[in-house]
């Protein structure tokens, strides 16, 4: 009785891990998706209503989804209290700090680094158009990542179960 317990939470457990892969991969879809809408609501920012780049990162802090609030509103303090510094090391440190939990590849990381080299240099209009070209970039990586999603879940899942089946024919 005890070993077909074992058996069974083997089972669970490789099966758990499977959805637990393909789960990784949807939430990192979901913090592209929350980056992109956040440097949106920073262009809009900029754009409108006219705010320095802390002020801006402030305000986006305020409204940008869970996930990355944090990142925003660090980022735009972290500017204001080290003016001497680039904003490409503030959003680097920021991304370390806030970022660390939202499943983003490392590639996803440095786009967002490029982004931090162009912003602190520029006028207005070049900032804005630095922010366009991210949102570009991060729109093709969304889909990149959904369509991996697509290609990939079922075959986490389906490794996750055979893993277990596997596993349980072997020990049984």
């Amino acid at each position: 009785m005890l070993k077909f317990i074992g058996l069974g939470m083997i089972f669970l457990s490789c099966s758990a891990i499977g959805v637990t892969a393909a789960r990784e991969l949807k939430r990192r879809i979901r913090s592209l998706w929350d980056l992109e809408e956040g440097m949106r609501l920073l262009q809009g920012e900029i754009r409108y209503a006219k705010a320095t780049l802390p002020e801006a990162f402030q305000h986006v802090g305020m409204r940008a989804a869970p996930s990355c609030r944090s990142f925003f509103g660090a980022t735009g303090n972290r500017m204001e209290q080290l003016e001497h510094r680039s904003v490409k090391e503030a959003m680097q440190s920021c991304a370390k700090e806030n970022l660390k939990n939202l499943c983003l590849k490392r590639e996803d990381l440095e786009r967002l680094y490029r982004l931090g080299e162009q912003l602190g240099y520029l006028d207005q209009e070049m900032q804005i158009k630095g922010i366009e070209f991210y949102i570009e970039q991060q729109r093709t990586a969304r889909k990149d990542a959904e369509r991996e999603y697509r290609e990939k879940e079922r075959v986490y899942h389906c490794l996750g179960i055979m893993g277990g089946l596997f596993l349980v024919i072997l020990l049984a």
